[in-house]
Formats: C-alpha cells, sequence, structure tokens
C-alpha cells in the first residue's frame, strides 16, 4: 500500500495542469480555502508578496503561482525537498533544501546554485537580516554566513555545541538560532554564538517569531515565550490537540501557530483559540499580498 500511495503521488506532481475530473477533493472549513494545488504532496516551505506566491515541497522543489494560488507552474527547480524560502534585500529568491542553497533572479521561475563554501552541510534555514548578512542554519555543518565578497558561505561556528540549525529569527535587532535543542544568540561584536539558558525538554525548535515585544518558539513539544532578550523562557498553556507546532507567523497584528493538527491563532500571544485545518497538519505559514497562507499535505490554503 506504501508503493501504491507513493507511486500516486508522484502521478500528481509530473504535471503542471490538471483536469478538474482529476482533482482530488480538499475540504474546506469556516477559515480556509484550498488554492488549485499544488497537488500530491507536502508544502513545507512558503514565501508570499504582491507579485508571487512560491511553495517549497518536499521531494518536487519548487513550484510558483502569480494569481495568488490560483494556478500553479512547476520552476525550474523540479526536485529536491525545500524547507525554507525568502527575499533578499536586492529582490533575490532564496530557496534552501537537503541539496543546497538555490537563487531566483525571476520571483522563483528558474534557480540557480549557491553552495560554494558548503560542503557537505544539509541547509535547513535562511535568513536575510540585510544585504550584507545572511545567515544559513545546516544540518552537520552548524551555522554559516554569506561573504558577498568572495561569493561563498563562510562557517560561523563560533561558540557553537553540537552543529545541527534547524531555524532563525530577528528579535529585537538581534538574530536568533534554534541549534540541535537549544536556542543561541548571535553577538555580532565577538563574531561568537551565545547559548541561551532555557528549560526546553530536549528538542528542536522548528519555527521563532517575534511578536510584541516577546519571541516565540514553535518545537516538537509545544510553544515557548521569552522576553525582550531571550535569556528567559516557559512554555506557552495552550491546548494544541497534538502539541508538536512546526511554523508561526504574524497577519494582521495576531499570531498564528502551525501544528499536526490544525492552525491557532492568538491576539496577545498568551490565549490561542484553533482556526481551522483540524484535519491537516500546518507545515508552513506566511503573509502576502494582505492573505494568509498556510502550506501543508495538501497543498497550499488560504484564509478567507
Amino acid at each position: 500500500m506504501k508503493f501504491i500511495l507513493t507511486f500516486i503521488s508522484l502521478l500528481l506532481f509530473t504535471g503542471i495542469s490538471y483536469a478538474e475530473d482529476d482533482d482530488p477533493v480538499i475540504t474546506s472549513d469556516d477559515y480556509w480555502e484550498h488554492t488549485d494545488g499544488p497537488y500530491g504532496g507536502s508544502v513545507w516551505a512558503l514565501y508570499a508578496d504582491d507579485n508571487v506566491l512560491v511553495a517549497g515541497t518536499l521531494s518536487h522543489g519548487v513550484y510558483f503561482s502569480t494569481d495568488h494560488g490560483d494556478s500553479w507552474i512547476q520552476s525550474g527547480l523540479d526536485e529536491g525537498s525545500i524547507f525554507d524560502i525568502t527575499r533578499s534585500e536586492d529582490g533575490t529568491l532564496i530557496a534552501v533544501g537537503q541539496e543546497g542553497v538555490y537563487l531566483s533572479f525571476n520571483n522563483g521561475r528558474s534557480w540557480e546554485e549557491s553552495n560554494e563554501g558548503l560542503d557537505d552541510a544539509k541547509p535547513q534555514a535562511i535568513l536575510a537580516v540585510s544585504e550584507d548578512e545572511v545567515h544559513l542554519a545546516t544540518i552537520g555543518g552548524g551555522m554559516y554566513k554569506w561573504d558577498s565578497g568572495n561569493s561563498s558561505w563562510v562557517e560561523n561556528n563560533e561558540g557553537l555545541g553540537l552543529k545541527f540549525g534547524y531555524s532563525l529569527a530577528v528579535h529585537n535587532d538581534q538574530v536568533y538560532a534554534g541549534i540541535t535543542n537549544d536556542i543561541y544568540r548571535w553577538d555580532g561584536e565577538a563574531e561568537s554564538w551565545e547559548k541561551l539558558n532555557l528549560d526546553l525538554p530536549g528538542v528542536r525548535v522548528n519555527a521563532m517569531k517575534s511578536f510584541n515585544g516577546r519571541l516565540y518558539a514553535a518545537t516538537q513539544e509545544g510553544a515557548y515565550v521569552s522576553g525582550e532578550d531571550g535569556s528567559e523562557w516557559e512554555k506557552l498553556n495552550t491546548d494544541f490537540g497534538d502539541e508538536y507546532t512546526y511554523s508561526l507567523t504574524e497577519y494582521d497584528g495576531r499570531l498564528y501557530i502551525g501544528t499536526r493538527s490544525g492552525a491557532f491563532v492568538s491576539d496577545n500571544g498568551n490565549d490561542w483559540e484553533t482556526y481551522g485545518l483540524t484535519d491537516y497538519t500546518v507545515y508552513s505559514l506566511t503573509m502576502g499580498n494582505n492573505t494568509l497562507f498556510s502550506g501543508g499535505n495538501p497543498g497550499v490554503f488560504f484564509a478567507r
């Protein structure tokens, strides 16, 4: 049965457009409506702005939409798993996954590899703080920074323990990284990472987000929150149904979190309520073009 399901998934991803009769039936709810794809697999990364909606998938590369999800086109990056997508200050789209770093100068239609200096590291998260400061979290290689002068990635692991990076965020003008089962803060003056004293239950941080002066972390065992400097953390008292959390984003003054049992929303970061998609895992959340998007399996939804 597993082989049959995998085979069906591959078939669904090989085409760009699909006949209406062949499209899967997606159940919507009071909050979300399914876009027209991309069908056949999991969407782990999303980027959206006024011009383009880009979806990074598990094993099938990148799809993009220029009509906010009414239709999807598979890009020139048509294989491999993509875990994070962002846009740098100069307008370049950056996608990262197990095969490396990819750059797009035409809104996701085609991609170029940018792996100089990475060796065997497996990229997981990308953060473009400014045109001159781009951080990369990887599995096995730890942290890297982009050296624009030499057009290469430079290892940036001073102060780190184990070198398994999963997430990145900016909070109060400082860079934070989820490394192995801890959170580190970048000290630009000392050019090193500082390990924060926090009581995480030995699980990785899948995503972080700054909201209303506090920093939030989505982990495999619920969500955590810190104050201004990230030095003290506490677990949120929530009822997510499934404590495995994947993604965080802010939209219209509210904080959203994606879990293994749907999406949840909070006005203040303390009190949470369900926000639909309870039958789906929400791997990614983002906002763009005044719209909230979620990615999972199957495909991409947008909030109505």
